[in-house]
């Protein structure tokens, strides 16, 4: 049966420099959160992964971050794991499965791959260009944890900006759009 991963990434941000895109250089996209979920093609959920990701060079989140997300300092100081053992957990996951996402989080992971001097690369397929231009999804509809929204779905903006969460958003936009997983 085949399957794919979706898989979807939050990372430490600080007010304004997400929607200006100015960054300071201390203010890495370091991932705290990497959520994902593999899926037959049926659209079933047969395994899912959520794993919280102590940040190294920005160790305390931002109020900005926290609020977005909902992820506390306590949850990352307690449950979150350096970014080497959530990168092995990730990979033993997705083996030998193609990776998708709904935006930069590719760019993002190998990123993060570069900041702890990982000579590796994952491949994730951004579906954001394909949403916008072939299925003519608005963007204001494009982002992960509102696009399901479009087709009807109704929105939970208490679990938005959870990684999982929005995978599974995804994932009711996939099915709604019949996109083929092989």
């Amino acid at each position: 049966m085949k399957s794919l991963i979706i898989v979807d990434l939050e990372w430490t941000s600080w007010r304004n420099n997400e929607k200006k895109k100015i960054r300071k250089r201390w203010q890495k996209r370091e991932i705290i959160q990497i959520g994902a979920i593999k899926v037959n093609n049926k659209y079933k959920i047969t395994n899912k992964l959520n794993i919280f990701v102590k940040p190294k060079f920005n160790p305390i989140l931002s109020n900005y971050i926290k609020k977005l997300t909902h992820i506390t300092q306590k949850k990352i100081d307690k449950d979150g794991v350096d970014f080497n053992v959530a990168y092995k957990k990730f990979i033993k996951f997705s083996k030998n499965t193609k990776i998708i996402s709904n935006g930069n989080d590719g760019v993002i992971f190998n990123k993060n791959l570069k900041y702890y001097k990982l000579k590796k690369k994952i491949k994730v397929k951004d579906l954001r260009p394909l949403f916008l231009n072939k299925y003519k999804i608005p963007e204001k509809f494009c982002k992960s944890y509102l696009i399901h929204s479009f087709f009807g779905y109704t929105l939970n903006k208490n679990h938005s900006h959870d990684a999982v969460q929005d995978c599974k958003c995804v994932l009711k936009a996939l099915k709604s759009l019949r996109f083929k997983i092989n």
